[in-house]
């Protein structure tokens, strides 16, 4: 990548080409800006943002101008000023998280993969609305919930801060419109697709297709099936204990024949234990392996659905049971 910077016809706005990167058919365009903090000669470069990202030296310019504006109005005392958002997280995580959320680790996953790259080196005090925005577009290949997720967490460490003394002012995403999420999804597989779906995943992994297997008899979510200990399966009355579902509600699922048989087939029925850890480990997953993916691919179950919402995903598999059960005349709320 260059590092040759070229003014353009904002003040304090440079711009730099990538050697390699192409963005509609021209070098992608890196803007930075400098300035000055109020009683500070040093001069302070920022990298801004992309044009393949959607930045341009307009955005960069108010970029620059909100930097100007929050560092000669700041009211912050001096060493809180200087605490960067990443060294704030930390407290946040091992203060606020670990304390009081039942899974910290979806938190600082989100924390850390899309909101630290891009604002965890600034000081609180200089992110503003407009940092906050460009966030949000460097979210853009996101689902709406994705998105939401993220800022709410990035507004959770900011309030937090201000009853810690950390930060005084408004909250940046206050002002910064969310994301209306609709992740309902209305397509449920039909007995010939689930059936060629399982057969597929068993050829390629036969520990997806238990899981699989799993939720499309139980409705279980795969968070719920991630964290299932082999104390919470009782063979005797043919039933699952679900612990701290959504909602933080236990409930207990009931096996079919498929779901026992798999269940008894497998080794190392050890209390304590994890039924589907992480292979060779006693540790919990916390994804899908992306074969899944690969394998609804494969059979063409989401060619010609242009709404991802009707896409076929792990979840779909716990949709598919209740429509199922649904169609066999079981009452709705059941």
């Amino acid at each position: 990548m260059s590092s040759k910077r070229s003014k353009t016809n904002y003040p304090g706005v440079y711009s730099r080409e990538h050697d390699s990167r192409r963005h509609r058919g021209k070098p992608d365009i890196c803007y930075d800006i400098c300035y000055r903090l109020p009683g500070d000669r040093k001069l302070i470069w920022e990298k801004v943002g992309w044009a393949s990202e959607k930045f341009s030296a307009a955005i960069a310019a108010n970029v620059r101008a909100e930097r100007i504006k929050q560092a000669r109005i700041g009211k912050l005392p001096t060493e809180a000023a200087k605490l960067s958002l990443d060294q704030v997280f930390e407290r946040f995580r091992t203060d606020y998280l670990e304390v009081s959320r039942k899974r910290p680790k979806d938190a600082v996953c989100i924390y850390r993969h899309r909101i630290s790259p891009l604002l965890g080196d600034l000081p609180l005090g200089q992110i503003s609305p407009v940092e906050v925005d460009r966030l949000k577009k460097s979210l853009a290949h996101l689902s709406a919930q994705s998105v939401k997720h993220t800022l709410t967490l990035l507004g959770q460490i900011f309030r937090q801060a201000q009853r810690w003394g950390l930060y005084e002012g408004e909250i940046p995403t206050t002002h910064v419109k969310t994301p209306q999420a609709d992740n309902r999804r209305l397509r449920f597989l039909t007995r010939d697709e689930a059936g060629r779906l399982l057969e597929a995943l068993a050829a390629r992994s036969t520990d997806l297709w238990r899981m699989a297997l799993l939720s499309l008899y139980t409705g279980m979510r795969a968070g719920e099936i991630f964290q299932l200990r082999w104390e919470h399966v009782n063979f005797t009355e043919g039933t699952l204990a679900i612990l701290d579902g959504k909602g933080e509600q236990s409930r207990v699922a009931h096996m079919t024949r498929q779901v026992r048989e798999m269940l008894e087939a497998l080794p190392d029925k050890k209390r304590g234990h994890l039924v589907f850890p992480q292979l060779g480990t006693n540790t919990r997953r916390v994804s899908v392996s992306a074969l899944f993916r690969t394998v609804t691919n494969s059979l063409g179950l989401n060619d010609g659905i242009p709404d991802r919402r009707d896409w076929i995903v792990f979840h779909s598999l716990r949709h598919t049971f209740a429509s199922w059960l649904v169609q066999a005349g079981v009452p709705l709320y059941t």
